[in-house]
């Protein structure tokens, strides 16, 4: 079985279009193999394939119905075959060789290009899968070495590696954990980026031609999406390829350092709590971090000048445009009289018994009368803080300038900003853009001691809150937030994602509908996430059964997304509701989308099963679909009970009441088991073990009244038949 006998069960492999983006140099090389005298080889869409069929509008359309709804591969003469490609998450795809000698395309017959094409996919779907990750279904460690010696010189790249440990019990409830973390992470890489699981439930995943701020909203992104999904660990680190440190004519060694790396900033990223991410550049350059770092030596020496003084202001001061050189030459005569210290490419000006606002006065005119006297581009910004201010020590002032200089250039060059609550949100974003959460709720705290009811400064420490697997504490704060301001909206979607991930699916319900009811469709941070609350609100009331209302919001969240990688999780949510709800048809259709996203769904197979047996459509089949789902998940007894009709229903009387007697010790399926063994024994012509399973079911206090109506049915048609 599935997942007890892994990882020695190997599941059927099917093929995906990133197997064609990230491999596709080795269905290349089959198809020019096996088609003789072909040159070249490229994939195309509908729309190309129309450019290339010469005559009337008809007749394209012909072609391409060919190629791309009945899947047969075709022959444009002169020199042309087109072979349509069976993506499971794609269509209307195909490949085009060139270059083909004119008398094999004349003389090639359909039943020679079906052959043809059936010969280049088997051998394509072999070479995948010696390079297949049996229990998730990703590409493999052997997979993701090649993939890495094979890498451009010239391109940039990124390695991301990604943990998401299990608190597991047993080794097969470990394997379902790695196999769900693998199908999140195919599910939220919508831009089709190199996937691998590398075993030990270490992912990796190659980004190209992306910078690091594209990285840390990836980073982010992607926990949020772990979070809403309903796991409660992840840990992100990630490298790139870098010309100062990487100086390697070798790809392959190259390409090993950064992997290295990314396993350094994985471990320090799994210090950071139960969700985290690190940049190993940033690791080891602490220069590049947005709050400026002030040296040992600067703040021993404001230590030594600060020791006797009870009150002073603070200007950290940081040229805009010029080199610092330049910039120094012009504006060191300006502070002879001042009491400053150069810090690398900085002033820090100490100003004793100066107000914070005297101190920004006297930057302003400072910056005026260098530009008067000099050059414009002598401009600089600055951050201003002082002392004696709420609990901060003075050696901290320095760096509260330093928030204020980071919270300064939101507003461009020449500003100044004196340092507050506003100062610690923005300091406060940077630790959580970095990953480093407990820092970031250190910041948004402090902020909050200087004003106490700023709703964005709440809103922020929520999410950090929620991130760091305190959701009491997040709840609480949105709670504050929404006392405040009852129509905020993204209180009420942080709090929704609170209610999830403590399994509140009402509470959530409750939230997600206030966040649509307020939301601003001019903002586009908030029109960002409608669509993610409406398909965590279908979910939800999915959970709680309201399957007609579910199947509503989910269908129309699949119409407007249904292009998006991701697209198809819907699927078995809609399939499960339509089945419940006895669409059958509606049902059978949405559950094959998702058997398409996810040849696991063990509940899918399930039901697909019994639909079939229901609506006649083959036992043989419907066998087939319930035996799998068991094989995934042997320990769901529901399954069983379909299992072992969809075994009465072929005639396996004998091996349907052994899976049924297992089911007798489950107290919620006990009565539906014995109502399932009555039917057996009637099938097989035991009127009396009939009847006396079917007065168990009406004798039973816990059965339902439709399944004590059920047996009642089955004595009186027994009888009739005596």
């Amino acid at each position: 079985m599935y997942l007890e006998n892994a990882p020695f069960h190997k599941p059927a492999v099917a093929l995906k279009y990133s197997d064609f983006v990230n491999y596709g140099f080795r269905y290349q090389q089959i198809a020019l193999e096996k088609i003789p005298t072909s040159q070249g080889i490229t994939y195309i869409d509908e729309t190309e394939l129309k450019s290339l069929v010469h005559g009337s509008p008809q007749n394209k359309k012909a072609v391409c119905k060919s190629v791309f709804t009945q899947k047969r591969a075709v022959c444009i003469e002169p020199d042309k075959i087109v072979l349509p490609l069976n993506c499971s998450d794609k269509e209307n795809f195909a490949t085009l060789l060139t270059g083909i000698d004119k008398v094999i395309v004349e003389r090639a017959s359909e039943e020679w290009l079906t052959e043809t094409q059936f010969l280049i996919e088997q051998e394509f779907l072999k070479s995948k899968s010696q390079l297949i990750d049996q229990l998730t279904l990703l590409y493999n460690e052997t997979a993701f070495n090649e993939f890495l010696s094979g890498l451009s010189p010239a391109r940039p790249f990124y390695i991301v590696l990604a943990e998401s440990l299990a608190s597991a019990r047993s080794a097969k409830q470990a394997c379902i954990h790695v196999a769900r973390t693998g199908r999140l992470l195919e599910d939220f890489n919508q831009h089709s980026f190199p996937l691998f699981h590398l075993g030990n439930a270490i992912f990796a995943c190659i980004i190209f031609d992306r910078d690091r701020e594209f990285l840390k909203s990836f980073c982010q992104a992607l926990t949020a999406f772990f979070r809403t999904n309903g796991q409660t660990r992840l840990h992100i680190g990630f490298s790139g390829f870098s010309k100062v440190r990487h100086k390697s004519r070798s790809v392959s060694k190259n390409a090993q350092t950064v992997m290295d790396e990314a396993w350094d900033a994985l471990h320090k990223s799994s210090r950071r709590g139960p969700y985290g991410f690190c940049d190993y550049e940033l690791f080891v350059n602490s220069e590049i971090f947005p709050i400026r770092r002030i040296g040992k030596s600067t703040r021993a020496k404001l230590a030594y000048r600060l020791k006797d003084c009870d009150a002073f202001s603070m200007a950290v001061i940081k040229p805009d445009f010029k080199p610092w050189q330049q910039f120094d030459e012009v504006v060191c005569p300006y502070l002879a009289e001042e009491d400053y210290i150069v810090d690398n490419d900085s002033y820090v000006v100490i100003r004793k018994n100066k107000s914070a606002a005297a101190t920004q006065q006297w930057v302003k005119s400072l910056e005026t009368k260098i530009i008067r006297e000099h050059d414009e581009h002598l401009g600089f910004s600055a951050g201003v803080g002082w002392y004696p201010f709420l609990g901060f020590r003075k050696s901290e002032i320095v760096t509260n300038c330093a928030k204020a200089l980071l919270h300064a250039s939101f507003y461009g060059p020449g500003s100044t900003v004196v340092f507050d609550s506003l100062s610690l949100h923005v300091s406060g974003d940077a630790y959580f853009g970095e990953g480093d959460l407990a820092t970031a709720v250190s910041e948004y705290n402090k902020g909050l001691a200087i004003s106490n009811n700023d709703v964005d400064l709440l809103n922020s420490l929520g999410v950090a809150y929620g991130l760091m697997n305190r959701t009491k504490d997040a709840l609480l704060t949105f709670d504050r937030v929404l006392e405040l301001d009852s129509g905020n909206f993204m209180a009420w979607y942080n709090k929704g994602l609170g209610e999830l991930s403590s399994g509140n699916d009402a509470g959530a319900v409750a939230s997600f509908s206030k966040a649509l009811k307020h939301t601003d469709n001019k903002d586009p941070d908030e029109t960002a996430v409608i669509e993610d609350i409406e398909f965590q609100l279908g979910a939800c009331l999915f959970r709680q059964e309201e399957f007609a209302q579910s199947v509503k919001i989910l269908e129309k969240w699949y119409r407007s997304t249904q292009h998006d990688r991701g697209a198809q999780r819907c699927c078995r949510y809609i399939g499960v509701s339509y089945y419940y709800l006895k669409d059958f048809k509606n049902s059978s259709t949405w559950l094959q989308r998702a058997l398409n996203a996810n040849q696991s769904d063990a509940e899918a197979l399930s039901l697909l099963g019994e639909i079939y047996l229901q609506t006649g459509e083959g036992d043989d089949i419907a066998l087939k679909f319930c035996e799998k789902s068991i094989e995934i998940e042997p320990d769901n007894y529901h399954f069983r009970l379909r299992y072992a009709r969809a075994l009465s229903s072929c005639a396996r009387c004998e091996e349907a009441f052994d899976v049924l007697s297992a089911c007798f010790r489950i107290p919620s399926i006990r009565a539906a088991a014995w109502l399932e063994a009555a039917r057996n024994f009637y099938r097989n012509k035991n009127l009396k073990e009939g009847e006396r399973y079917a007065a168990k079911v009406i004798d039973s206090s816990a059965a339902e009244s439709a399944l004590k109506k059920q047996a009642k049915l089955l004595i009186k048609h027994g009888a009739a038949h005596r």
